[in-house]
């Protein structure tokens, strides 16, 4: 089962993504998310996800 982290400044469009796309049918979970890059940074170290879906333009750091 690969492991999804969503970054999303924008709560609606975050848990829109968490919550609409059936992960357990993808093989997949979602095993975090943020709502800024530096967050983001944050769950990537603790969670180790497989797959990172993430906004480009966000506060205090960029999805880059």
């Amino acid at each position: 089962m690969l492991k999804v982290l969503i970054v999303e400044d924008e709560e609606l469009i975050r848990k829109g993504i968490a919550l609409t796309v059936d992960w357990a049918t993808l093989d997949c979970v979602v095993v975090g998310e943020a709502s800024n890059g530096e967050e983001g940074l944050a769950a990537a170290a603790r969670y180790n996800p497989n797959l990172i879906i993430t906004d480009v333009r966000m506060p205090r750091m960029d999805g880059i």
